[in-house]
């Protein structure tokens, strides 16, 4: 019988294949242990991960956080169209010295003021603690992401709903984030060039 094969084993093979790396995929995700760890090894993603660090140390945060907060937002970044530099203006906007346990008047928690409600749409990828450094940034990006795409390529609306403004007050807001991300990258880009020559 070895040479006897049933019509689209191979194929049910690769379904049980792919299904177990999404599995597995998806746990990985959704261990804060394994999260905070960087997706990959390489050398040469340190000093972006420097430029990111430096920038976020600039707004008062202490060295050691300001380290994990990047390679978090490095790690959940990579290989998506969300600009790093976009998140590192947006934590510097919504919570400079990077507390993980801050709280806004409307219940927007952690380092990206991500709202709880989210939770729901991201926990199975990102975890459920919006406290935990690497679990919010996952799910701050992922929203950020959401909301992007509504937007249909305007910043501006896409930060606005990210901001969650409905008043004239916060209308300054995408402005001001992307304002700082200009200068944060300016200001930081030299750090990510020294770092890899």
């Amino acid at each position: 019988m070895r040479g006897h094969r049933q019509p689209g084993g191979r194929l049910r093979r690769r379904a049980l294949r792919a299904l177990l790396l999404i599995v597995w995929g998806v746990a990985l995700l959704a261990s804060p242990k394994l999260v905070s760890a960087p997706v990959s090894p390489r050398v040469d993603r340190e000093p972006h991960i420097l430029a990111l660090t430096r920038a976020l140390e600039s707004g008062g945060a202490a060295h050691p956080h300001a380290h994990r907060v990047a390679r978090a937002i490095e790690g959940v970044t990579r290989g998506t169209d969300v600009d790093p530099w976009l998140v590192v203006a947006i934590i510097r906007y919504e919570n400079r010295e990077l507390v993980r346990t801050s709280r806004s008047s409307v219940g927007a928690t952690g380092i990206m003021q991500v709202m709880p409600h989210w939770v729901r749409s991201f926990s199975g990828n990102c975890g459920h603690d919006l406290t935990h450094i690497e679990t919010n940034i996952c799910m701050g990006v992922r929203v950020l992401q959401v909301h992007l795409r509504e937007a249909r390529g305007s910043m501006t609306r896409g930060l606005l709903a990210f901001n969650g403004c409905k008043s004239e007050a916060c209308q300054t807001y995408p402005g001001l984030v992307l304002r700082r991300r200009s200068a944060l990258r300016l200001a930081y880009a030299a750090t990510q060039t020294a770092g890899s020559e």
